[in-house]
């Protein structure tokens, strides 16, 4: 069977992925385009308000944008549904289902998931997947402006996803016990096959970032370990289901063969 439109970056700190990635769809996209974020502005952390501040100054005002720190399969299926962007996605958008994309995430403890001793986005400092403020050097505010003079084309809807690395981070803290490794490994392989499932048969193009954050070295710790096992199993599988994957490294692509 062959793979869904998906390409997947990959890369760590500062490694420029995030900018690679729209840059892909400021080249490639044809349609309208749905921006899903998985971080959130948080009052107790002003740095992570400023990149999110400047990564939405990077985009079209016709980008859509869902910030879904939870729950990405049905909510973005929904969000599909809502904004007629998906041809066929099998099994969601009636009842209870259409209606999630205005809804606030669900979580299991009642609220944002809080970390234990870490950073106010659901991840100690040392697993941020802090990117690069400027695009490669390609013509992007060219790109840019004819993408917005343009419109949105009746062309194939593009997804662009940022980021599995604080995903996975958010699933882990909204456990009732992010120290227990089977209920996370259960939980991150759950939520990606929902999005895998929404990606294979939505018909739209879908660009996915992610962090390989174990080049940088591992956590000391046994929620540490937990978070990098589970991390590490969500990119697996979701690259196993790539047409094309790259790594980043200093703003510069190494593509990644089967």
């Amino acid at each position: 069977m062959d793979k869904p439109d998906l390409t997947l970056y990959l890369g760590g700190t500062r490694s420029g992925k995030s900018a690679r990635a729209e840059a892909r769809v400021f080249e490639r996209a044809d349609g309208p385009v749905l921006y899903v974020a998985t971080a959130e502005t948080r009052s107790d952390d002003p740095s992570m308000t400023e990149r999110i501040r400047r990564h939405r100054a990077r985009r079209p005002e016709n980008w859509r944008t869902l910030e879904c720190p939870l729950h990405l399969g049905e909510r973005i299926a929904a969000a599909l549904m809502e904004y007629g962007m998906a041809g066929n996605v099998s099994g969601w958008g009636t009842g209870e289902n259409a209606r999630t994309a205005s809804m606030p995430p669900r979580q299991s403890n009642g609220g944002n998931p809080t970390p234990r001793g870490g950073h106010s986005d659901g991840a100690p400092r040392s697993w941020e997947a802090e990117e690069q403020d400027t695009a490669p050097k390609t013509d992007r505010d060219f790109k840019k402006a004819t993408y917005e003079v343009q419109g949105e084309a009746k062309g194939v809807p593009t997804i662009l996803l940022d980021c599995v690395t604080l995903w996975v981070s958010n699933i882990l803290f909204s456990l009732p016990d992010p120290e227990d490794l089977l209920a996370f490994e259960e939980a991150v392989r759950h939520e990606t096959e929902e999005l895998l499932a929404v990606i294979r048969s939505s018909g739209c193009r879908w660009v996915v970032v992610s962090g390989e954050t174990g080049l940088g070295g591992i956590e000391p710790t046994r929620l540490g370990r937990n978070y990098h096992d589970g991390l590490g199993l969500a990119n697996q599988l979701i690259a196993a289901q790539a047409r094309e994957a790259f790594l980043v490294i200093a703003g510069r692509l190494l593509r990644l063969e089967e």
